[in-house]
């Protein structure tokens, strides 16, 4: 499950290199912090690429 869900946060990079420009999750940084406590979930933050401009 871990190797299938890291490969697809990296796809997402991948696929997508106009858009985002990185991603932070448990899955690639290890950190327990970003799991619940149960360790049942986590979640993944993109960071995305800007044109440039204000919105």
């Amino acid at each position: 499950m871990f190797s299938s869900i890291s490969g697809y946060l990296d796809g997402l990079i991948e696929n997508n290199p106009d858009e985002v420009s990185h991603i932070n999750s448990c899955f690639d940084t290890r950190n327990q912090n970003l799991l619940s406590e149960d360790g049942t979930q986590t979640f993944a933050a993109l960071g995305l690429k800007g044109d440039g401009k204000q919105t």
